[in-house]
């Protein structure tokens, strides 16, 4: 059932060129088939596509090739595999280490990114407060220099309307 399903896969999906090299970017499937025909037993074929897929996928590839060479007892070659396998290993781990590294970049980027975007936004808020006083405070005292002047202006009518009094009482 499942070699039937690969047949059709290869044949309808438009992937695989008249050679039967699938295009350039699933070359994964290389490995799944190899897999699959290493589960079947068939050690030959299981070979072929995880030859073919070690540039690809070189830490699934080379760990199926050394069960393969570990099932027909070739030791050269499970020697060889195990230690592909190995350097595949530790090149995922390096290469997840460095993500680990940059993902952690990142969020100490942003964290500081945050603190100093809080920082600002306290900065203006306290701007703003300071100017809001000085205004409020400028308003005040032209208020009270408006209260000044129009008791300044009220005392000086009142006195002249007292000086007119006089001056009118002094005439009649």
């Amino acid at each position: 059932a499942s070699s039937h399903l690969i047949a059709e896969y290869e044949s309808q999906s438009n992937c695989f060129d008249q050679s039967g090299n699938i295009s350039k970017g699933r070359e994964i499937y290389y490995y799944i088939k190899g897999n699959y025909f290493l589960k079947s037993g068939n050690l030959d074929s299981s070979e072929f596509y995880l030859r073919k897929a070690l540039p690809y996928s070189k830490s699934n590839s080379s760990r199926g090739l050394l069960s393969i060479y570990q099932a027909k007892g070739n030791c050269d070659s499970v020697s060889k595999y195990a230690r592909l396998y190995e350097e595949a290993l530790d090149t995922l781990h390096n290469n997840m280490r460095t993500d680990v590294l940059h993902q952690t970049l990142a969020l100490y980027d942003y964290h500081r990114f945050q603190k100093e975007s809080e920082q600002k936004a306290r900065e203006a808020f306290q701007t703003r407060l300071l100017y809001g006083g000085l205004a409020i405070l400028l308003l005040l005292c032209l208020l009270c220099l408006l209260y000044r002047y129009r008791r300044l202006h009220e005392k000086h009518e009142a006195e002249q309307m007292k000086h007119e009094k006089n001056l009118l009482a002094q005439l009649a």
